[in-house]
């Protein structure tokens, strides 16, 4: 995705929630910034569906409590139709562990909470266009502290989990299972952004792994990492 470059080509969202005025907000906010175009404020979930093939948006930003079509089934149906669109879920009251997973296993690329903040929507929106996973710290929390019990899909056959992969991409797991963005990895590695995404690429199609959060798993279970600091 080509974002604001000497093109000047713009982030297309669409926005979905229940709350008119929450909508509107959001729309304003992002209006703000000359990379994207809020292209349709909708109230529904059944509406998303009915508008995906008509707007064609690059984000879908919308409630995790959708009305008639709640936000997780949406993802879904999205990301089995259109996979290259990203989502961002908020929510506007608690989310339990269920539905933390739930929108995590639905690929979501970024799940903001109750207290999100207008930065935080940003670093979302940023960590989309990226294809990077942003969580609210309390939603990433509480994720961390329960993901040893969520199982992970490793390659058939592969009893040692780091065998079969290069240092240069264990290293890369290991910063992105931290929460490094792609470019403070290069930057952390004095590699190019290009060659950072080469080398996912490469450890995601080793080890089937679909998106951020499954790495983040994946490093835990090899204890790549460390959560309990």
């Amino acid at each position: 995705m080509e974002v604001c470059g000497k093109t000047m080509v713009q982030v297309k969202v669409l926005i979905a929630s229940n709350n008119g005025i929450l909508c509107k907000g959001m729309a304003k906010i992002l209006s703000e910034d000359p990379c994207l175009q809020v292209i349709g404020e909708l109230t529904s979930g059944q509406d998303v569906i009915k508008s995906i093939d008509d707007l064609l948006p690059d984000i879908v930003l919308m409630e995790f409590y959708l009305s008639e079509l709640n936000g997780v089934d949406v993802a879904l149906r999205i990301g089995k139709k259109y996979p290259n669109i990203k989502i961002i879920m908020f929510s506007t009251c608690d989310l339990n562990e269920d539905g933390i997973f739930h929108a995590l296993e639905a690929g979501v690329s970024a799940l903001l909470d109750k207290s999100s903040t207008e930065q935080e929507l940003s670093l979302a929106i940023n960590a989309a266009k990226d294809s990077n996973l942003y969580l609210s710290p309390s939603i990433a929390s509480m994720a961390l502290k329960n993901v040893h019990g969520v199982p992970i899909r490793l390659p058939e056959g592969k009893k040692d989990c780091r065998n079969f992969l290069t240092p240069r991409e264990r290293e890369i797991i290991q910063l992105v299972a931290e929460g490094l963005t792609g470019a403070q990895i290069a930057d952390k590695l004095c590699i190019s952004q290009k060659t950072v995404r080469n080398h996912r690429s490469s450890l995601m199609e080793k080890l089937n792994l679909r998106n951020s959060v499954e790495i983040t798993r994946y490093a835990i279970k090899c204890n790549m990492v460390n959560i309990d600091s």
